[in-house]
């Protein structure tokens, strides 16, 4: 075996540091270009579109949910707009459904209509009487955003439509029904609890859950982990509910079925019409009985009204049921 001599040694080493600087080379300039590509994905929010992209497919893709039966929609909708007439009905029509629905035991009597303004003193009227006899009533109020202050990690709020104050009064509740679409325009998440100069704002459906199940919603802790965020409400940790949200406190809303196949609806004018049948000795178009121990959340589902929103399932689904989902 021939011995190399020291200049063939000399070469050899020579080009295999070549090579390694040329390797070395190409590793480095590959690195650059793979950060420079992530930061691309990250600067144009491609990954977040993905993100809600593939979650709607899941969403629509997996199997349906099972849903508490006490909850129950009752529809303001377009057999009740032939029948009673444009919107916005008179009140008395209301003072009637609040009446019936007491009188046969619901649990929970949940509009999903904001009463700012003043529709006539004998229907406001009606609904203050029905509303302080029944004591099981909740209606909403609407707060309007501008966007979410990172820095104060609050929404900055430009206003708020309440209710006319005199049925606030005589209502058990009160909660917010904003939807706050992503940047396609979709609802996906909704502020479960928004805070705002000191001052604390519910969502409805949260609200009534939380009465129901004995806990103060205003008695709340916001728990950060390193890689998650809670929303606890209630004092003992066996009883107390744990909501995952955002930093938003946004919680993902975990969407049961599309419009109609996952809770039971009622007609808003057969529920009343049944009930002047009862009086009249005649046979109701509904069992009333059925609305006992029932939470029941009554909202405009009629085609062209402004409370239809696109979600996941579907591109027009009432606004309504985004509280029976909550």
């Amino acid at each position: 075996m021939r011995v190399p001599t020291a200049n063939e040694l000399r070469m050899l080493f020579k080009g295999r540091h070549a090579r390694r600087g040329y390797y070395d080379f190409v590793k480095m300039t590959l690195g650059v270009m793979a950060s420079v590509l992530v930061l691309l994905v990250f600067l144009s929010n491609a990954l977040e579109r993905f993100e809600l992209t593939t979650y709607d497919y899941r969403m629509k893709f997996r199997k349906k949910r099972e849903v508490n039966e006490k909850i129950v929609l009752v529809d303001m909708g377009e057999d009740s707009v032939k029948r009673i007439g444009r919107w916005p009905w008179p009140r008395e029509w209301h003072a009637t459904m609040i009446t019936v629905l007491s009188r046969y035991g619901a649990e929970a009597v949940v509009f999903d209509v904001i009463f700012s303004e003043r529709s006539g003193e004998l229907g406001d009227g009606a609904m203050e009487e029905a509303m302080a006899s029944s004591g099981r009533v909740y209606i909403p109020y609407a707060v309007e955003f501008d966007r979410f202050d990172k820095e104060k990690r609050e929404w900055n709020i430009w206003n708020i439509i309440s209710p006319l104050d005199n049925l606030s009064k005589r209502s058990k509740g009160e909660g917010h029904i904003t939807l706050v679409p992503d940047q396609d325009g979709i609802i996906r998440s909704i502020p479960l609890i928004v805070e705002h100069e000191g001052r604390v704002f519910p969502q409805l459906g949260l609200k009534v859950a939380c009465d129901i199940l004995g806990l103060d919603v205003m008695k709340y802790k916001i728990i950060k982990t390193p890689f998650s965020r809670y929303i606890k409400i209630g004092g003992k940790k066996e009883n107390a509910l744990y909501i995952p949200v955002d930093e938003k406190n946004q919680i993902l809303v975990n969407w049961a079925a599309p419009w109609g196949e996952a809770f039971k609806h009622y007609s808003y004018i057969d529920t009343i019409t049944s009930y002047e049948r009862v009086l009249s000795k005649n046979t109701p178009h509904i069992i009333l009985e059925g609305f006992k121990d029932k939470i029941c959340i009554i909202g405009l589902t009629a085609p062209g009204l402004h409370d239809i929103k696109p979600n996941v399932l579907q591109p027009a689904y009432p606004a309504v049921g985004t509280n029976a989902n909550i």
